[in-house]
C-alpha cells in the first residue's frame, strides 16, 4: 500500500492520471490455503485507503486469472466489477489487458461492454495476444485478429478515450519491430472499421445475423463478395 501511495504521488508530479493495480500475489495455490473472505476484505479496504490518498489520480484494477498464483483473487471482469462496486470510489475503475481477458476465456468486446454498461468503469487498455492457455504477451492481432477487430469497434462505440498501451514481451523477436507490428495491426484494423461502415456493423449486430457478420468481415479482410 505504501508503494501504491508513492506511485500515486509520483504520478501526480508527472501529470499522469492513472496508476495500475495488479493483485498478482493475492490469491492461492492449494486447497485449504486461503481465507477467501479475509482476502477480499484486505483488497477492498486497501484499495479504499489508496483511493482516498489522492482522489485526483485514478486507480485501475488489472484482473488476471492466474500467474504468479495458480488462482488470482481478482480474476475476471465480474469480480472486478464487484470490487469496484464495493470500493465505491470515483477514482477506482478497471484496466483491460487483452491477454488476461483471453486467458480468462472471456470475449474482449463483451468485457469492455460490461465495464461500460455497469457505470463506465473502463479507464485503461493493454494490447497483446496469446493462445488463451497462458499470458504469452504476443504481438497484438497475431492470433485473435477478428476478436481484436470487434474490440476496437466496441472501444469506439462505448466512447473510450483513454490510452492504448502495449504489454508485449518479444523474447525472440526484435522489440521495436514487434511494437511497430502491433501498432500496425491496431491502426490497420481500426481503419478497416471505416471500410466496413459503422452503421452497417451496428445494423448487423441489431439483426443478430451471424452469417451477414461473417460475410462482412470476410469481404473486408479478403475482398470480393
Amino acid at each position: 500500500m505504501e508503494t501504491v501511495k508513492n506511485s500515486m504521488d509520483w504520478a501526480k508530479e508527472l501529470d499522469c492520471t492513472v496508476v495500475d493495480l495488479w493483485f498478482g500475489q493475492d490469491g492461492y495455490d492449494y486447497p485449504f490455503a486461503a481465507d477467501y473472505p479475509l482476502q477480499w476484505d484486505r483488497i477492498i479496504d486497501g484499495t479504499i485507503e489508496c483511493a482516498e490518498h489522492l482522489p485526483g489520480v485514478d486507480l485501475v484494477i488489472e484482473y488476471k486469472p492466474k500467474e504468479p498464483r495458480t488462482h488470482c483473487t481478482v480474476s475476471t471482469v465480474g469480480k472486478t466489477l464487484l470490487l469496484i462496486e464495493k470500493v465505491n470510489k470515483p477514482n477506482v475503475g478497471a484496466m483491460v489487458d487483452i491477454g488476461h481477458v483471453l486467458e480468462a476465456y472471456e470475449h474482449p468486446a463483451e468485457s469492455l461492454a460490461l465495464l461500460h454498461y455497469f457505470g463506465d468503469k473502463l479507464k485503461y487498455m493493454h494490447f497483446n495476444d496469446n493462445w488463451r492457455h497462458w499470458d504469452d504477451d504476443m504481438t497484438a492481432g497475431s492470433v485473435h485478429t477478428i476478436e481484436l477487430l470487434e474490440t476496437l469497434y466496441w472501444l469506439d462505440r462505448i466512447g473510450y478515450d483513454g490510452w492504448y498501451a502495449l504489454d508485449i514481451f518479444p523474447y525472440r523477436e526484435d522489440g521495436l519491430e514487434a511494437a511497430s507490428e502491433s501498432i500496425g495491426w491496431i491502426q490497420g484494423l481500426h481503419n478497416l472499421l471505416e471500410t466496413m461502415g459503422r452503421e452497417r456493423i451496428k445494423g448487423i449486430i441489431t439483426e443478430g445475423n451471424t452469417m451477414a457478420a461473417s460475410r462482412m468481415i470476410r469481404e473486408a479482410l479478403l475482398g470480393g463478395t
